[in-house]
């Protein structure tokens, strides 16, 4: 029998950024784990990660958005602006500056010191979020990736994300799916929830041999309710 903790966060968000690393490098001695997947939308958490792990002599795969990507400023659906403390700041500085959308992408800096440190920089469509959304916003309807999206966002939506870039950093071929790997995600910004998956390739997801299995969490955020009640994270489509 195999004893482990989980840790809690009282909420999610960037402030618990560090903890996560730090759990997550200890998990990694444990286990002798070699890969380790960092879902990162500026590069900036991706960074953090590849400066704590550089010790451990494992391969890091930094996965971010899609190009092209942008955080729309006044239009805010999950929630994480609004209820977050370090996003809503953040939110409020952007609305100072007179912006209307954000590009999400990678610092020319972020993206040179990422390559110095050897971490493999993992881009596309999400997939978990492609043609399917764009029927949606086209047609209407629910797809069956939306279904696994709102089951997977039940545990927190750092679990989705951390599902999502380790199939994603599997297709991409900088992680093999025979390894178990330390992935770490967040609430928009910074990291929040971490998991130990076998990773798979998307297309064997749910594969009877080769699909993707979730063997440990190790920290999450113990509840996405802001103090409006409402869950931060969950869609919520504009003008409700």
């Amino acid at each position: 029998m195999v004893k482990k903790t989980v840790e809690y966060f009282e909420r999610p968000g960037l402030s618990n950024t560090e903890k996560v690393i730090k759990l997550c490098k200890q998990r990694t001695r444990d286990l002798g784990i070699r890969f380790v997947v960092v879902a990162s939308l500026t590069g900036d958490s991706a960074l953090k990660a590849a400066k704590a792990f550089k010790d451990l002599g494992v391969t890091i795969a930094s996965v971010r958005y899609l190009p092209g990507g942008a955080w729309t400023v006044k239009e805010e659906p999950y929630g994480a602006y609004k209820a977050i403390p370090e996003l809503r700041k953040m939110r409020q500085e952007w609305i100072k500056k007179g912006l209307e959308r954000v590009p999400i992408e990678y610092s020319k800096k972020n993206s040179e010191e990422l390559t110095k440190l050897g971490v493999r920089i993992v881009g596309g469509t999400p997939t978990l979020w492609n043609v399917d959304r764009s029927l949606m916003a086209k047609f209407g309807g629910v797809s069956t990736q939306e279904i696994v999206n709102e089951t997977l966002r039940l545990v927190c939506p750092g679990f989705r994300v951390c599902v999502e870039v380790a199939l994603m950093a599997a297709d991409n071929g900088a992680i093999p799916t025979s390894e178990e790997t330390i992935v770490m995600a967040g609430t928009e910004r910074g990291l929040d929830t971490a998991v130990i998956v076998k990773p798979s390739y998307s297309v064997k997801m749910f594969d009877l041999y080769d699909g993707m299995e979730i063997r440990e969490i190790i920290c999450k955020p113990r509840t996405m309710l802001s103090s409006r009640g409402r869950f931060i994270g969950r869609y919520k489509i504009l003008g409700e």
